[in-house]
């Protein structure tokens, strides 16, 4: 068994984390040459050796656990469904005597402990929190509970009176609040769920953890987690979690258009009903702008893309957005900062769209493009994988996935997403991109093109 091999077994049995080529490629070869070198060892294979004979406390293993888990988190991340949250919360609260049990399983830096902390006193509610993950070293971050304006983004100012204090650009959790959360580690994999007491927990959060594992060790960690819930608890995933597994020991609950779980045994829900429906407007609609401010016409920003002055096309559609907050021009937005290498912000766009429209196959598909932009093949297949599952005649997702899982290596995978991109292609239909795409960095592969790829890659041998 080669080096690379076995530190993908040992990372795989002692964390559940599955290490795919590219984070062998992107981080992970300069931490072990690093390590290597620092500790004077001959080589990759003597660093293995040393992980598989330390503990997962130790300080090796508490270094590695921080490069291959990357924890991307925010106060008040997907608000719809922290908004969903403070409704059970408020379901179950008239049948408890003691404080809501709340875990934040895989919180890593603590961010999202705190944000359910900060809902349960908004509403009034007793509760306690519990924040774990596998990284001691994220998770003092969590306990010194400092955060900069950047975890804050999606946290508006005029709301965190009471909760955050601003001192030297950095922003402290009052003690207040401090005193409701606890943090400590735990390894979801290896490690029985922490117990608030004999009852079980009332509402656990897994978000955005999952993605680290196979599906098989997913489910291991979901019926985990099951087990861990009061009888009428509710377990809360993220989107592209709940599109893929099997959850024998739970049952579905659709809430305002999101899933959640509950044990099978649960009683029926009553308090949590879905939002009423807003009027539903195409996204390809024409805009009706109120006259607030300099905007722009969509002619006028597809003007500016294609003649490539993309500064200049991205505070144009950032006034149109401040007036009339358009999901086809939003993701032109993500688009633009995408082609300019602008990630971040990009990443912010395609989220907010999809907090509001989570079905929106195109969404996922262009956070894959995002992923594959910084070299997150896994994230990028993944999220290409969720665009077909909603758009199966997307097209442009299944050629991604294709050129994607060719490159981790998985040729079978490839051939059947280039097989899928094929039939459509060929049969002159399917799905195509609503958000304006024309000449952004090969946003916009012409079909053709695409069509020839595939049989180009489908003819391969070998």
């Amino acid at each position: 068994m080669s080096w690379q091999a076995a530190l993908v077994e040992l990372v795989a049995s002692r964390i559940g984390v599955q290490l795919a080529a590219d984070r062998f490629a992107f981080g992970l070869e300069r931490f072990l040459a690093a390590r290597v070198s620092a500790l004077g060892l001959s080589g990759p294979a003597d660093y293995v050796a040393v992980l598989t004979s330390a503990a997962l406390d130790e300080p090796e293993w508490r270094a590695l656990v921080s490069v291959v888990t990357i924890g991307q988190t925010a106060f008040f991340r997907d608000r719809q469904q922290l908004s969903l949250v403070g409704e059970v919360m408020a379901e179950l609260q008239p049948s408890r005597r003691a404080p809501l049990s709340l875990w934040s399983a895989g919180c890593a830096t603590g961010e999202e402990a705190y944000t359910l902390a900060i809902i349960a006193a908004r509403l009034g509610i007793p509760a306690r929190v519990l924040g774990t993950d596998v990284d001691r070293e994220a998770l003092e971050v969590g306990r010194q509970g400092g955060f900069s304006a950047h975890s804050l983004r999606r946290f508006p100012h005029e709301r965190r009176v009471g909760f955050l204090e601003e001192r030297d650009g950095t922003f402290w959790v009052a003690p207040s609040l401090r005193r409701g959360v606890d943090f400590a580690v735990h390894n979801l994999l290896a490690t029985p769920p922490p117990a608030p007491g004999r009852r079980g927990w009332d509402v656990i959060l897994c978000r955005n953890v999952l993605i680290y594992f196979d599906l098989a060790t997913s489910e291991q960690v979901v019926d985990q987690l099951s087990r861990a819930l009061a009888p009428d608890g509710w377990l809360f995933l993220g989107h592209s979690d709940s599109l893929r597994l099997t959850t024998p020991r739970l049952r579905r609950v659709m809430l305002g258009g999101r899933v959640a779980y509950r044990p099978l045994s649960s009683p029926p829900t009553t308090a949590v009903r879905p939002p009423p429906r807003p009027p539903q407007r195409s996204l390809l609609e024409p805009l009706a702008v109120a006259s607030r401010g300099p905007v722009a016409s969509l002619d006028a920003i597809t003007g500016l893309i294609r003649a490539g002055q993309l500064s200049a096309a991205a505070e144009a559609l950032t006034r149109t957005l401040a007036a009339d907050d358009s999901l086809v021009l939003r993701l032109t937005l993500g688009n633009v900062l995408l082609a300019s290498d602008e990630l971040e912000r990009a990443a912010e766009c395609y989220a907010a769209v999809r907090e509001r429209a989570p079905l929106l196959a195109e969404t996922h598909y262009l956070e894959g493009l995002l992923h594959r932009r910084a070299h997150q093949l896994v994230a990028a297949a993944d999220a290409a994988r969720r665009a077909l599952f909603l758009e199966p005649e997307l097209w442009p997702a299944a050629v991604l996935r294709g050129t994607v899982l060719d490159r981790l290596g998985d040729r079978a995978g490839a051939q059947a997403a280039f097989r899928q991109a094929s039939a459509v292609l060929e049969r002159g239909d399917g799905t195509g991109l609503q958000s304006f795409t024309e000449g952004l960095a090969g946003l916009d592969l012409p079909a053709d093109e695409a069509r020839a790829l595939c049989r180009a890659m489908l003819a391969r041998r070998g």
